[in-house]
């Protein structure tokens, strides 16, 4: 198992591949504990790890002074990376300096395309089906300008391997509807920095995000 030191240090280089342009700086303490600092669009970030209180996440400012506290904390390494990340790339650019660039298109590939809409209806998704030309059937839906499409699986396109999010109504009642169809729940609901979560597996190994913010978690 890798050590936290290890956990931030790998972490940083991923960092710096998936944000062009970022800096990372890891200092380890003889108590045990390590500070990764991340510099991305003029902004620092950090995330601290101490034996006793787990790892925290923040953006350092200017104006903060000296301020006991993280906006973030977390016993788990995972939460808080993805909370870093999140940071990180609201300030960050892609490989041509270009900060416009915004997710419009998934696709899914399914052994049971009727299953896998049937699953993804069960979210909220209003798919129908289409064809285009020569190409398969496929089910297709629009949320938010990002165009969602489930296709069947092929011998070039196999089947699993996306992780998705979804931001749902009312995200007990969905995870119910799908434990009914024997689909995987992997993460029950539960609250989160970022609303009430949960994470459940299609019938083709996809993992699904799904969020439920309230005005607390605005």
């Amino acid at each position: 198992m890798k050590t936290p030191p290890n956990l931030l240090q790998d972490f940083a280089r991923s960092l710096e591949l998936e944000f062009v342009g970022s800096t990372t700086e890891l200092t380890s303490f003889p108590s045990g504990g390590a500070m990764l600092d991340v510099r991305c669009g003029g902004r620092l970030f950090v995330m601290s790890h101490t034996p006793q209180q787990g790892y925290a996440v923040d953006e350092v400012r200017a104006d903060d002074g000296w301020v006991a506290g993280y906006q973030f904390v977390s016993p788990d390494f995972e939460p808080a990376a993805e909370k870093l990340r999140s940071l990180v790339g609201s300030h960050s650019t892609n490989k041509n300096g270009d900060a416009s660039v915004a997710l419009n298109l998934v696709v899914i590939y399914t052994a049971n395309l009727e299953a896998a809409a049937q699953f993804y209806s069960t979210m909220g998704l209003d798919l129908t089906l289409e064809k285009h030309g020569r190409g398969p059937e496929h089910f297709s839906a629009e949320l938010a300008g990002t165009v969602v499409e489930l296709y069947p699986c092929t011998a070039g396109k196999p089947c699993g391997g996306s992780r998705l999010g979804f931001r749902v109504s009312a995200i007990e009642p969905i995870v119910e509807a799908l434990r009914r169809q024997s689909a995987k729940v992997l993460t029950e609901p539960h609250d989160s920095p970022w609303g009430r979560r949960a994470v459940v597996e299609d019938f083709d190994g996809n993992r699904i995000e799904l969020t439920q913010a309230d005005d607390s978690h605005a």
